[in-house]
């Protein structure tokens, strides 16, 4: 074997499962969906204080909100999900929680961001989380076969780790232009703004 076909081995060999695009593509997917998570844990009562000036008790019902899915669907979304198709739950949930997201720049543009839409928010989206979640734990060995899930659920626990440690970085660069753009378009100030 020649050293160019041995480099060519060795590097097919460390991309592994990055060959596989239906796997690069639900990699891809995972990365997408821990930055919203991080989105929504972190940022939403930073827009919440700054944008609408809420007290203590509002970040904090706003702060359960966003884990308060698994409570309330989380023993029946195992059975829910076993009834339907795990890729196609997996995208309708990532799209209605990506749609759930945009509503938050869309209402302060709108001028009708309230501290009621993100608690609905907030909540939706947890309860979308849970059920990309069920799927995403029974689509992977279907994905990638059984002698593969070793391998699979490092990459996606790598990926996982990896936006825990820089997702509260990026969301806090979001946090911040949007701190530094309390104030709405044409200088109007943002709703509540202001001291009570």
């Amino acid at each position: 074997m020649s050293s160019v076909t041995r480099d060519r081995v060795s590097r097919t060999s460390r991309l592994g499962l990055f060959r596989v695009p239906d796997f690069r593509r639900f990699y891809g997917a995972t990365l997408a969906g821990q930055l919203a998570d991080r989105f929504v844990f972190l940022v939403l009562p930073l827009v919440a204080i700054v944008w609408l000036d809420a007290d203590e008790f509002e970040v904090g019902v706003l702060t359960a909100l966003t884990t308060a899915g698994s409570l309330l669907i989380g023993l029946p979304a195992g059975a829910w999900v076993d009834r339907w198709r795990k890729r196609p739950v997996m995208i309708s949930t990532d799209l209605v929680r990506a749609a759930l997201l945009l509503l938050v720049p869309l209402a302060w543009w709108a001028d009708a961001l309230t501290i009621g839409l993100l608690f609905a928010v907030a909540l939706a989206h947890g309860m979308m989380t849970v059920l990309f979640e069920v799927g995403y734990t029974s689509y992977l060995p279907a994905l990638i076969g059984r002698e593969h899930l070793v391998e699979g659920n490092a990459k996606v626990a790598a990926a996982r780790s990896a936006m825990s440690i820089s997702g509260p970085g990026a969301t806090y660069l979001l946090g911040w232009g949007a701190g530094s753009r309390s104030r709405r378009p044409g200088g109007q100030a943002s709703p509540r703004s202001g001291p009570r």
